[in-house]
């Protein structure tokens, strides 16, 4: 199994950015906001899912397989967020 990293990105305000996970107890830090970078649908035509970023409608990265747009989609934002 393949061991998940989890980055925390301070900004100079305090603010601080992650991919959301419960390794993590975020709460224990202070008050958050959650806000999705991304989302992951079923194609029912393409019987596939898909992923697309929050701020767009294109399909960045589709797969038959959930579990693998769930890792591209960690790989991907990991540290971009």
């Amino acid at each position: 199994m393949k061991t998940l990293n989890h980055i925390l990105t301070v900004h100079e305000n305090g603010d601080i950015s992650t991919l959301w996970t419960e390794a993590i107890p975020l709460e224990a830090i202070g008050t958050m906001e959650i806000n999705r970078a991304s989302t992951i649908e079923f194609n029912q035509a393409k019987q596939e899912w898909e992923v697309r970023f929050s701020n767009s409608e294109a399909v960045v990265f589709s797969d038959k397989s959930r579990a693998a747009c769930l890792a591209w989609e960690v790989e991907q934002l990991n540290g971009k967020v």
